[in-house]
């Protein structure tokens, strides 16, 4: 007899019970598949964590090697043995290395630092290392006196005054323009704001150095010592011509004598001890010129500047397309005053970073212009660099009119003082600042 397996209660529970079996099966497999993916995630994560630590270890590694390039440099000044430095190290369970390579300037240098844990490696590379100077500053002063800033100057690096600073303007003429921060230590200003322009603002009760910590006593020695130095004594004329310099001065004997410059040459003028008393102080007249180089003047005694100060390449000019960049740069730091003589010119041009610090007994420590209250106008003072004096000194004069006397000025802050000082220049701080920075795999 046949059986109709559909009116069979025995094999439709059997057939149940294969259906649920195979549903179990098909779920158990489900679950595992999961359970498997889960584990691989959790152990990918694990893995991507573990990673991405060692990385992160690598990186402080390797800002270790930074660190501790940059606290070289500082701790030797700048001043370091070749053109390449070597180092290495270790930091926690990683070790590090890095190498400071000497760039074309002033103290400048590039920093390629490298950090390894477990075998992951991280650089950090730094474009350029530098120590900020005050040529910094378009203009800094200490004492700024009643000397106000006129409608028609613009101002482009940093402006900076420990006592109250002084503005004049108005609707008429306007007033003067700053592109880039002033900062005074004072809590106050005087004068009009009306039609002043501040680009990135004006702050009040603002440090920004002193020149009490301008040391010249090593600028001496390194004018003494260093290969591109040159130490004289009592009063000194100078000529630029380019790639050197004409130099009269009694005590050597010398008149109009030919120097070639050294690269980063540094001219100390020392008062002396000996002599006439009238010939000791360490003044040095500067009869212009055109500098093909890199030069700082530093003296005991006044800078006089009597005729145009220019470069052989004008930084204005420079096209980085082309790759055309001045490498041209004048310093002259006096420990007394800079002045410009009756002799300088109209229209006076100055290219360079100017200091009068007045660190000498009795000195105001200004820049200004001899007998600047009398005679016609002069025109206009130009100075392409940077400007700083203990004691804000006097140009010209001037009313709502216009100028009565003296010059006019024409401050330009030469943009490439802000990482390339002129030889030798006074730094603002026992720091290094950085430019450029990148980070990444070891390639």
């Amino acid at each position: 007899m046949q059986t109709n397996p559909h009116q069979n209660p025995a094999y439709k529970t059997n057939s149940k019970a294969g259906s649920a079996l195979a549903l179990t099966v098909i779920f158990i497999a489900i679950l595992t598949a999961l359970a498997a993916g889960i584990l691989r995630a959790a152990l990918s994560h694990r893995l991507v964590a573990v990673a991405q630590l060692r990385l992160e270890q690598a990186l402080y590694a390797a800002e270790a090697a930074l660190a501790e390039a940059a606290q070289l440099l500082v701790e030797q000044d700048g001043f370091i043995t070749g053109s390449t430095l070597h180092g290495s190290g270790t930091e926690g369970d990683g070790t590090f290395g890095y190498r400071i390579q000497q760039l074309p300037g002033w103290k400048q240098f590039s920093i390629h630092a490298t950090g390894t844990v477990n075998g992951v490696s991280r650089r950090i590379d730094i474009e350029r290392a530098y120590f900020p100077t005050y040529a910094n500053f378009s203009m800094w002063t200490r004492q700024n006196g009643v000397i106000y800033f006129i409608p028609g100057e613009v101002f482009d690096g940093l402006v900076h005054a420990d006592s109250q600073m002084w503005f004049w303007s108005n609707e008429t003429l306007g007033g003067p323009v700053f592109s880039n921060r002033v900062t005074s230590l004072a809590p106050n200003y005087g004068g009009s704001l009306s039609h002043t322009t501040f680009h990135e603002g004006f702050e009040r009760g603002v440090t920004n150095g002193t020149l009490a910590d301008v040391n010249f006593h090593g600028l001496r020695s390194r004018a003494q010592t260093s290969h591109s130095g040159l130490l004289l004594e009592g009063n000194t004329r100078i000529r630029i011509e380019g790639q050197r310099v004409r130099i009269t001065n009694a005590r050597r004997g010398w008149n109009n004598r030919r120097v070639n410059l050294q690269p980063n040459q540094l001219i100390y003028v020392a008062d002396a001890t000996s002599g006439h008393w009238s010939t000791r102080p360490g003044i040095v007249e500067i009869d212009g010129g055109t500098l093909d180089g890199r030069m700082t003047i530093a003296s005991d005694g006044d800078i006089r500047i009597n005729n145009h100060l220019r470069y052989a390449q004008d930084p204005r000019d420079d096209d980085p397309e082309a790759g055309i960049f001045s490498q041209d740069a004048l310093g002259l730091i006096s420990r007394d005053n800079v002045w410009v003589t009756q002799d300088a010119p109209n229209n006076l041009e100055i290219f360079g970073a100017i200091m009068a610090t007045g660190r000498k007994a009795g000195s105001e420590g200004s820049f200004g212009v001899l007998n600047f209250q009398s005679g016609p106008p002069r025109g206009t003072l130009m100075i392409f660099g940077s400007l700083v004096q203990d004691v804000r000194g006097p140009v010209g004069t001037f009313n709502n009119w216009g100028s009565v006397s003296g010059f006019d000025k024409n401050y330009q802050f030469d943009r490439r003082f802000r990482t390339s000082a002129p030889p030798y220049y006074p730094e603002l701080s026992n720091r290094i600042a950085f430019v450029g920075w990148s980070d990444g795999p070891v390639l």
